[in-house]
């Protein structure tokens, strides 16, 4: 019924954390 919302959700928060761990690596790559 919801699963729309839910993979929504799920590839929403797979985002998240994948922007993220690109600006740590933007800033790793900047204090090495």
């Amino acid at each position: 019924m919801n699963n729309k919302r839910v993979i929504f959700l799920f590839s929403f928060k797979f985002f998240d954390v994948l922007s993220f761990s690109c600006v740590l690596l933007q800033k790793d790559a900047r204090a090495g």
